[in-house]
C-alpha cells in the first residue's frame, strides 16, 4: 500500500476508501459458492515440538495430520488495511527432528532437509540418529530405482525413530524380485512404520511387506495397507517386543516355498517386558485373502494363515503373546494358528470363511493349538466354513472359553453357536472394516465374558462393562485413517 498523506482530508478519504474496500471483500467472499474450506483435520497432539512427546505418541500409532486449510478470492492485494495484519498459512505440524526424502528430487549430495531433501530412503535410513522422525513425500517409490528399505540403526526407548509419510501424503512403496522387502529391520529397535501403502509386484516370490530379524526389538508397525508379496503381508524372526496393529493386510504369501502368512512372528528371541505384561501384540488388523500357492520343499501347503505364532519353544522364548480385535477373512490357511508356541492369548478376533485351502496339510481349523502350553482363546466370533472346524487341538491343550462359532463348538466354559444370519452388517471379504460391527438385535452384543475381553474394540471405542463377542462394538468409534 502507499503511504497515506499528513492531511486530514487525505486521512480521511484513505480510511473511508479502506473500509469500502474491506467490506465488499467479505461480501464477495462469503457470497461466493466456490468458498472452501476442507482440507486435511489437524492433530494438536505433538505439538508441543517435543521429539520425546512425539515419540511416545507415533508409539501408540499416532500420526501427525494437515491442518486445516481455507481458500478464499484472490482480493489482488498482497498487504493488510492499516490496523489488520494477514495470517499467515498453517502448515503440518512436524516433528522437531526430521529428515525429508523426496523421490522427485533428482538423485544427488542432499542433506535430509525439508528444502534439500533425500532422493532415497535408504540415505535417511543410513544417518537417522534417536528421536529423528523420516517423512517421505508423496508419490511412488519403487525400490528398483530408489534403492532398498533397511534400517539398521535403532533409536532409545526414550527416542524412537519414525518412519511416516508427510502429513496430508500419500506414499506408496512397491517391491518385488526374489528377496525384495517393503520395508526390513536389521537388528534395529525402538522404531515405528506407518501410513504407508506397500504394493508387490507379481515378481515377487520371497520378499514380505514388512520383514525383521536378527534381533530387531521394540518396533511398531500400524496403519499401512500391505499387498500383493510373494513371502508374507508382515514377518518377523528372531525379534522380541513386537507390536502389529490397524494394518490391512492383503493377497500375500501366494509364491514362495517358505509358506508364509498375513502376520508372521516366529522363532522370537529378544527382551521381554521387564514389568510384566505381553511381549508381543498383534491388534486390529484386517487380513484377508493370503494363501500359499506354491508347495513347500517337502511339497506341502502348510500355511497361508492369517495369523501364527510360530516355533517360539524352538528356542525357549519365554515372552507372552496378544492377539486382540482381528478381523481374519478368507485366509487360504487357518484364522489364528499357535504352533510350538507357550503363552499366548487370543480374544476378541473375528474369523470368518478361513481355511479353505483344501490341500492344507495338517488340517484345517479357525482356532489352532498345536504342540504348546499355556494357550488360551476368548470371546472370540467363528463363522467356520462347513468342512472346516471351529477349533483344533494337536499335541497342545488350548483354553476355550466363551467363543461363539457357527458350527462344531470347543469344550469349555459358554461357548456355543451362532447362525450367519443377523450376527454382523457384513461378512464379505470387499467389505470395509467398520462393517464387520454387531447389527441391532445380533447375539453378540453383550456375550462376552467381561474378565477376560478386550478393555476396547478394534476402533478404539471402550467396550462397555459386558461388551460383545468379536473385534467390533456396535458402536462406532474412530477407525484408523479417518
Amino acid at each position: 500500500m502507499t503511504a497515506v498523506s499528513g492531511s486530514r482530508g487525505a486521512k480521511f478519504l484513505a480510511i473511508l476508501v479502506g473500509l469500502v474496500v474491506v467490506a465488499f471483500t467479505l461480501t464477495s467472499v462469503f457470497d461466493s459458492e466456490t468458498f472452501d474450506a476442507s482440507g486435511p483435520v489437524p492433530d494438536q497432539s505433538d505439538a508441543t515440538g517435543s521429539s520425546d512427546v512425539d515419540a511416545a505418541l507415533i508409539a501408540e500409532g499416532a500420526r501427525g495430520r494437515g491442518r486445516i486449510g481455507t481458500e478464499v478470492e484472490d482480493r489482488g492485494d498482497d498487504a493488510a488495511p492499516d490496523g489488520l495484519a494477514l495470517a499467515e498459512p498453517a502448515g503440518p505440524v512436524l516433528a522437531a527432528n526430521a529428515l525429508f526424502v523426496d523421490g522427485t528430487r533428482p538423485d544427488g549430495p542432499h542433506i535430509g532437509t525439508i528444502d534439500e531433501p533425500f532422493h532415497r530412503p535408504i540415505d535417511a535410513l543410513n544417518v537417522v540418529e534417536p528421536g529423528t522422525t523420516i517423512y517421505l513425500r508423496a508419490g511412488i517409490y519403487d525400490l528398483e530405482n530408489h534403492g532398498s528399505n533397511i534400517l539398521r540403526r535403532s533409536g532409545t526407548a526414550d527416542a524412537w525413530i519414525h518412519i511416516q509419510p508427510y502429513p496430508g501424503e500419500a506414499v506408496e512403496i512397491i517391491s518385488g524380485g526374489e528377496w525384495g522387502n517393503g520395508f526390513e529391520f536389521q537388528g534395529a529397535a525402538y522404531a515405528t512404520i506407518s501410513g504407508f501403502r506397500f504394493t508387490g509386484r507379481e515378481d515377487s516370490i520371497h520378499g514380505s511387506g514388512v520383514f525383521g530379524k536378527d534381533g530387531s526389538h521394540d518396533i511398531v508397525v500400524s496403519d499401512n495397507y500391505i499387498e500383493g508379496f510373494g513371502g508374507a503381508g508382515v514377518s518377523f524372526v528372531r525379534s522380541s517386543r513386537i507390536t502389529v496393529e490397524h494394518n490391512e493386510v492383503r493377497n500375500n504369501a501366494a509364491r514362495s516355498f517358505f509358506q508364509g502368512s498375513g502376520i508372521s512372528l516366529f522363532e522370537a528371541e529378544g527382551p521381554l517386558r521387564p514389568n510384566g505384561g505381553f511381549t508381543n501384540v498383534i491388534r486390529a488388523n484386517h487380513v484377508v485373502g493370503n494363501y500359499n500357492g506354491v508347495p513347500s520343499r517337502e511339497g506341502r501347503l502348510t500355511d497361508g494363515n492369517c495369523i501364527i505364532i510360530d516355533f517360539f519353544n524352538e528356542v525357549n522364548y519365554q515372552g507372552s503373546t496378544l492377539v486382540e480385535n482381528n478381523v481374519c477373512l478368507e485366509n487360504g490357511g487357518r484364522g489364528v494358528h499357535v504352533f510350538f508356541s507357550n503363552n499366548v492369548v487370543a480374544r476378541n478376533n473375528t474369523l470368518i470363511r478361513n481355511g479353505w485351502s483344501e490341500a492344507l496339510f495338517g488340517g484345517r481349523a479357525e482356532m489352532v493349538a498345536a504342540r504348546g502350553e499355556n494357550i488360551s482363546f476368548y470371546n472370540n466370533l467363528v463363522v467356520n466354513r462347513d468342512n472346516v472346524a471351529s477349533f483344533l487341538d494337536s499335541g497342545a491343550e488350548g483354553v476355550y472359553v466363551n467363543n461363539l462359532v457357527l458350527s462344531g463348538p470347543p469344550e469349555g466354559d459358554g461357548n456355543g453357536t451362532v447362525s450367519a444370519d443377523g450376527l454382523l452388517a457384513s461378512l464379505a471379504a470387499d467389505a470395509p472394516l467398520d462393517q464387520f460391527r454387531p447389527v441391532p438385535g445380533s447375539p453378540l452384543i453383550g456375550a462376552a465374558r467381561p474378565d477376560l475381553q478386550s478393555p476396547v474394540d478394534a476402533s478404539g471405542q471402550r467396550r462397555p462393562l459386558q461388551g460383545a463377542i468379536g473385534a467390533f462394538e456396535p458402536t462406532a468409534g474412530v477407525l484408523p485413517g479417518q
